[in-house]
């Protein structure tokens, strides 16, 4: 610490003896060992006196003389560090629970009132040199629900350092219509998920590294684990239908763009108008988005089956029967559409 900058406060972690947090004139320090040895950790905090500071729960909070509150949001990993972890390659932080909640990180509200800490589950990991990573969450089964790169999200290489990723709980989205997906109160958003155990793991250098976390219920929901279990499965059901749907509608519109535009006979023409009738079963196309427009178009049975998703996952809720016999006779349309395409399909060789 610069000699100057007197010592206001000192504290220690209350779950890790000789980790010791100390407000300065100019900023705040941190010790592992006792205050032997002390690391900055001003990060983002401005240059300013701290006057006081304490650990609530898993967060550093800290109150300054002049430039109000300042919150280390989840200082777990630094209970974990070790000396040996800066010269390590990789090290993988256990992240801390998770809560479920569909209303975490909405950011920075109005001016003067301070940025809410992210929403999901915040993984940490540090990198002894600048290499390639992936990070990916896996479920109880160990089934990968999400994965990134730093290709992805850094650009080529992720930097020596400290990192961190908020994985915002969700499983991956449904596929959208190449183009542009435009949906009325509907969404490809995946669902999100249940309380339960979870894992990270890191790839980074030729290492595989993994860590344990657990998302844990709303303390403000009433529903039961059932409920949401039952949701959740309904929700995926719904995505992958609205996935199915969107694949064909991609894969119609490639095909019917292979087929001759002349000459082709009666064969090709009757083969065009039957792909081109279950597209418009599918999807209408000229539907842009505005609300408007849905007095003139039909919203078809993929937009059906996204705004039911919209219904379904709008409160930590079980489905409703009705939500069920909805899902069933969607699913029934759009299976059967799905069939006629498989048939007109196979047909598309000979017409070429």
């Amino acid at each position: 610490m610069p000699e100057r900058a007197f010592a206001r406060t000192v504290r220690e972690d209350p779950k890790r003896k000789d980790l010791l947090f100390t407000g300065t004139e100019t900023g705040v320090y941190y010790s592992l060992d006792g205050g032997m040895r002390w690391e900055s950790l001003q990060l983002n905090l401005p240059i300013v006196p701290i006057t006081d500071l304490t650990v609530k729960n898993d967060d550093l909070v800290v109150s300054t003389q002049g430039r109000a509150f300042w919150v280390l949001d989840d200082m777990t990993p630094l209970r974990a560090a070790n000396d040996a972890a800066s010269t390590s390659g990789a090290q993988l932080f256990a992240p801390r629970e998770a809560i479920r909640s569909r209303r975490a990180g909405f950011g920075r509200g109005a001016f003067g009132v301070g940025e809410n800490p992210p929403g999901g589950a915040i993984v940490t990991y540090s990198l002894g040199a600048a290499q390639e990573v992936t990070l990916e969450i896996l479920d109880e089964a160990g089934t990968v629900i999400k994965s990134v790169s730093s290709r992805e999200r850094n650009g080529p290489l992720a930097t020596a350092g400290v990192h961190r990723y908020v994985w915002d709980m969700r499983y991956a989205d449904a596929h959208g219509i190449e183009g542009g997906t435009f949906l009325a109160g509907g969404n490809l958003r995946g669902p999100i998920a249940v309380p339960g155990n979870y894992q990270v793991r890191l790839k980074a250098g030729g290492e595989t590294l993994t860590q344990p976390f657990h998302i844990v219920p709303d303390p403000k929901s009433q529903a039961t684990a059932t409920d949401l279990r039952e949701q959740f499965d309904l929700l995926i059901a719904i995505r992958d239908k609205v996935s199915a749907t969107h694949d064909a509608v991609n894969d119609i519109r490639k095909l019917i763009g292979t087929l001759p535009e002349k000459g082709g006979g009666a064969a090709v023409e009757k083969l065009r108008a039957g792909l081109e009738s279950v597209l418009k079963e599918l999807v209408e196309l000229r539907f842009a988005g505005f609300d408007d427009q849905m007095l003139v178009f039909d919203l078809k049975l993929n937009n059906r089956m996204a705004a039911l998703q919209n219904y379904v996952a709008q409160g930590d809720y079980a489905p409703t029967e009705q939500q069920y016999g909805v899902f069933k006779e969607l699913s029934a349309a759009i299976d059967s559409a799905l069939a006629r395409y498989a048939t007109l399909k196979a047909q598309v060789p000979a017409a070429r």
